[in-house]
């Protein structure tokens, strides 16, 4: 911590037994500083419970508002509640995974194996790594939520 107090980085120091993990705490005063996108970095790893919480995380910062995206050397991890589009990766494959119980009239293009007006359900994994054929993808939702997933091995 002493690296960035020395280089003037403002540093705030929270008690080991607290209600919040880092990373909301983190969120939370992104927030308060008028920040509009979150890029959490480091935020999956050994422990899944709170690679899972992370994860989570999305929902809170697209219930606020808030862009946020996970980040790591395999990963890109979206949460979205309407239509977006994706760019194509290089070595990468993009899964989209339903976080509410129906994703409804869910389409894709660009894709390698599109969905048209699709519902799809919690606890299905049909949407898993599927492939570019162009170099940007769209996705449209007609209600719910999906976790978009750019992962390379």
């Amino acid at each position: 911590m002493n690296y960035y107090v020395n280089r003037g980085i403002n540093v705030s120091k929270f008690p080991v037994e607290k209600d919040m993990t880092d990373s909301e705490l983190a969120i939370e005063k992104a927030l308060e500083l008028g920040a509009h996108e979150v890029v959490l970095i480091g935020a999956l790893g050994t422990r899944i419970d709170h690679s899972f919480a992370n994860i989570m995380l999305l929902k809170k910062m697209l219930d606020i508002g808030l862009r946020g995206s996970i980040v790591d050397e395999n990963n890109e991890i979206y949460m979205f509640n309407s239509s977006f589009c994706l760019s194509k990766k290089e070595g990468r494959k993009l899964s989209l995974i339903p976080i509410t119980e129906k994703v409804t009239e869910v389409s894709t293009s660009g894709l390698k194996y599109p969905l048209v007006n699709a519902t799809m359900t919690l606890g299905t994994s049909w949407g898993i790594s599927n492939e570019f054929e162009e170099e940007t993808a769209k996705i449209t939702i007609g209600s719910g939520i999906l976790l978009a997933c750019l992962s390379s091995d």
